[in-house]
């Protein structure tokens, strides 16, 4: 019986010991350009997609400041750092998921570079990739597979 997923889990890891600081992208505003790498993604429905909703959901939200822009597909996958990329990869290319993982994101923080915004610091996200696991069924809310 399919079970609705909605949690998540926060894995943070501060590369070279320094005091952990909350992450974010540099600009306030502006747009994020993702590519699809579409090699994988479940048989029978376009993937890429189901994915461009939900970027448009969370970029037609009032109050949000960054907006999200799909870019041409490209044929890089898995978490593939640095290559400038924020790519959309499905079928875990790389096998880095384990079993009962749905899906990862993965951010970029490269020096461990930090920038103020309201009087805080931060580490600047320079880069963020999504792997979808295989060996998944995903389903939509009317239990239909995708």
């Amino acid at each position: 019986m399919p079970v609705s997923a909605g949690a998540y889990v926060l894995l943070e890891r501060d590369p070279g010991g320094a005091p952990f600081l909350p992450t974010r992208w540099l600009f306030v505003s502006g747009s994020i350009e993702y590519r699809h790498n579409p090699a994988g993604a479940p048989a029978g429905i376009d993937a890429p997609d189901l994915v461009d909703q939900a970027f448009n959901t969370w970029t037609g939200v009032p109050s949000a400041t960054i907006t999200f822009t799909r870019g041409p597909d490209t044929t890089s996958f898995g978490f593939n750092f640095p290559d400038g990329e924020n790519v959309i990869s499905y079928d875990d290319p790389n096998d880095n998921l384990e079993t009962g993982v749905l899906a990862a994101t993965v951010i970029w923080v490269p020096d461990a570079t930090t920038h103020g915004y309201q009087s805080m610091s931060f580490y600047e996200i320079t880069q963020a990739d999504i792997v979808f696991n295989d060996g998944v069924t995903f389903t939509d809310s009317d239990g239909a597979s995708l």
